[in-house]
């Protein structure tokens, strides 16, 4: 975990590693006087062991910060590397979203790095929840130097806070909300977002999401508006309204982007709930990870369980498959053949029940 004040001349970051306990491996010193080339061996020697202590790291970190003199428009933040599996200390969520939350207020933010394919992102979706904080997973060595390095001032420069999006419907029902995980169903309010932080740009162009609502008409003379509103950094509250027409013919898209938002929408949702099944069929039985005995497994440690397709999802993946395949030619896009691969792989290569893990 490392600790960071961001500023106009940024200065290295300090440095603290946590397992069941924490401590300060580097502080904070100015550049003339921190050795780097050691900073690197140090940190190339630092291996894996103990518990995870999220609290403990995190106040170790806060205590280095409120030491420090700010000068100018500063921002303080501590940068998690972390699986987001706290089983030590301070676990219970509400306790650490207080814990955050009061640093929040000081004027000490977060960043979650979530670090493997295991990360419990529901943990991190809610801590990222407190103002001035964010989270973000990295899953190989590239992704970690962009992250942390070349997209880096994107990391911790906050843009606008309390961005909520709501739609006003009237002769409208909400079926459903898609692509916002702070969607309330079938109320107004799509979206909320605590932080909004610039997104890098890939090949010239910034990339963002697409909400998609499911709306079923109620009236004859229905009307739809659109409300955003945020705060500025420096306070001061906007809103803006738009109004919205429906076309009134079926298979209708504004342009391609919301026909491969809509096609995404369906592939993530039937993954989703495949993972949750498969899950859930799992939480009784002993997963594929034997260095974690299941009566030892904290409230957010995630265990790895057997890849299973059961013979409904083989068929639905099938016809998912076939649908993203015609997708690909509709919208032009070549980027959707990852999805008709993973697919195709899962019908293929996984078994229907669950197989017995050996070791060679």
């Amino acid at each position: 975990m490392c600790v960071d004040r961001a500023t106009t001349s940024r200065r290295p970051p300090g440095v603290v590693l946590y397992d069941h306990r924490a401590h300060v491996a580097k502080p904070l010193r100015d550049v003339g006087s921190t050795d780097m080339p050691a900073i690197r061996r140090h940190i190339r020697e630092i291996t894996a062991g103990g518990s995870t202590n999220l609290a403990d790291g995190f106040e170790a970190a806060v205590d280095m910060l409120v030491d420090e003199t700010l000068q100018g428009d500063s921002e303080q933040r501590v940068v998690f590397m972390t699986d987001m599996m706290p089983n030590a200390g301070t676990t219970g969520e509400d306790a650490l979203t207080e814990l955050f939350a009061e640093a929040a207020v000081e004027g000490i933010h977060t960043t979650f790095v979530g670090m493997g394919l295991d990360a419990n992102a529901e943990l991190a979706e809610t801590l990222s929840g407190i103002r001035g904080a964010n989270h973000y997973f990295i899953h190989s060595a590239e992704e970690f130097k962009q992250r942390l390095g070349d997209e880096f001032d994107y990391m911790v420069t906050p843009l606008v806070y309390d961005l909520t999006l709501e739609v006003e419907a009237d002769g409208y029902e909400i079926a459903a909300v898609h692509g916002s995980p702070t969607a309330e169903d079938a109320t107004e309010r799509l979206m909320h977002v605590g932080t909004l932080f610039p997104s890098a740009k890939q090949e010239g162009e910034a990339r963002g999401g697409v909400i998609l609502v499911r709306l079923t008409q109620t009236s004859s003379d229905p009307d739809l508006e659109l409300q955003a509103s945020w705060t500025e950094r420096n306070g001061g509250q906007h809103t803006e309204r738009v109004s919205v027409t429906v076309p009134e013919t079926t298979e209708t898209y504004g342009h391609a982007g919301v026909r491969k938002a809509i096609a995404l929408a369906r592939y993530a949702r039937s993954l989703r709930s495949w993972a949750s099944e498969v899950h859930s069929r799992a939480d009784n039985a002993t997963g594929v990870d034997d260095w974690l005995l299941p009566d030892q497994r904290g409230q957010h440690e995630r265990e790895s369980v057997p890849l299973v397709v059961p013979d409904e999802y083989n068929e639905q993946f099938a016809e998912l498959r076939n649908y993203l395949t015609d997708e690909i030619e509709a919208v032009d896009d070549e980027t959707l053949q990852q999805e008709v691969d993973l697919l195709g792989t899962l019908c293929e290569d996984a078994p229907a029940t669950p197989q017995e893990v050996t070791e060679s």
